[in-house]
């Protein structure tokens, strides 16, 4: 592979602090190294939450193939091996699903990456913050990301336990103790809220309910989902190369959301919260379609940007696309380089297939058309 460190630092840091538009990605199957890596470090989880095909046991689904792998977990060892070999392209480190905070050596993990002078994240449901809260802060973590769907009995409905919201929002507050406590400006604390039927009728309740707390920023998402008729239509074309099943779906009731409803929610909400944003930016027409008519596209179909941005690494060793994108291998990092892999024929060839198609069918309603 060609490198080019000046350049992809420069463009990473550009990606960083602006937006991911990057015309040149777009116009050849070679890309720069990524400014992002996303790690799934283990297969499990301690919540059942109703639109995720894990916590629903959908193991037909793309995700759960994606997430459940062969192997349970990536060893210290081996991600520490990763990350000697990536520094030197100064990527983000991610550490995203499943549940990352039961990987049992995380914390030795984050101080590895932080010793490497690299920038590291980390997504969680938040049941186990209080246990990692001050070891969070004094490693270093520069954000952590904490996924609560709506007030207590919403939330804790959604994810399959009792308590699930009280000890997500008891582990922020500990952070922010801890950060006072030491005079540390990190982690930066952000929320995801991931929009469905089961708590459409809450954002204003749940918006309400975190005011006090002290968070940068919050996102509300609009579900990434694949419907039958989605993936059908997609494997009619595509199906031989890499085929899409329905994801994150089974238990979710898309005409159940009453529109007017949600968008006057996003409204009063745009209207009074500052640290908020909304994930595609809908209009009161464009929501319709949206969740009535989810195999149209919203957008014209531009090339998806992820495969030349930002790269994925399965808790068994395999480089895909995204967690919840198609379950396909373009290689494993236990039996090559990273390096090689990124721009190595599988990979190459699925930028070729997206440069020549701009967005598949079964991508309508994934963000990264958005």
């Amino acid at each position: 592979m060609r490198e080019l460190p000046s350049i992809n630092n420069k463009i990473g840091r550009y990606i960083k602090n602006k937006k991911w538009i990057i015309p040149y990605f777009l116009k050849k199957d070679t890309a720069f190294f990524p400014s992002i890596i996303y790690l799934v470090v283990n297969s499990s989880c301690n919540l059942h939450c109703k639109m995720c095909d894990v916590g629903q046991q959908q193991k037909g689904t793309q995700f759960y193939q994606n997430m459940v792998a062969s192997r349970e977990e990536i060893p210290l060892g081996q991600l520490k091996k990763l990350i000697d070999e990536v520094k030197h392209f100064k990527p983000i480190i991610a550490i995203t699903s499943t549940e990352p905070l039961l990987y049992h050596d995380l914390m030795d993990f984050v101080r590895y990456v932080v010793g490497s002078g690299l920038e590291i994240q980390i997504t969680t449901n938040g049941y186990l913050l209080q246990e990692f809260a001050e070891e969070i802060v004094n490693l270093g973590v520069n954000v952590i990301s904490v996924s609560i769907d709506g007030p207590s009995e919403v939330h804790n409905e959604i994810r399959g336990r009792n308590d699930s919201y009280e000890r997500a929002i008891k582990g922020i507050q500990r952070i922010t103790e801890h950060k006072k406590k030491t005079g540390k400006n990190f982690p930066e604390i952000r929320m995801n809220y991931s929009i469905s039927n089961f708590n459409y009728k809450s954002l204003t309740d749940f918006f309400k309910g975190i005011k006090e707390l002290e968070i940068e920023s919050i996102s509300v998402s609009h579900l990434n989902f694949v419907t039958n008729e989605m993936a059908r239509e997609h494997n009619k074309e595509f199906g031989s190369g890499f085929p899409a099943t329905p994801s994150s779906i089974s238990s979710v009731n898309l005409a159940g959301i009453d529109i007017d409803d949600l968008y006057n929610q996003i409204r009063e909400i745009k209207a009074t919260c500052q640290r908020c944003t909304f994930t595609p930016e809908l209009t009161r027409d464009q929501l319709k379609i949206f969740y009535r008519e989810p195999e149209v596209f919203l957008k014209k179909h531009t090339c998806c940007r992820i495969p030349w941005n930002a790269a994925q690494i399965f808790a068994n060793g395999d480089v895909g696309v995204s967690t919840r994108c198609f379950h396909i291998k373009f290689g494993n990092i236990y039996d090559e380089k990273f390096s090689n892999i990124w721009n190595g024929e599988k990979m190459r060839n699925f930028r070729n297939q997206l440069l020549r198609s701009g967005a598949f069918p079964a991508c309508s309603r994934c963000c990264g058309v958005f």
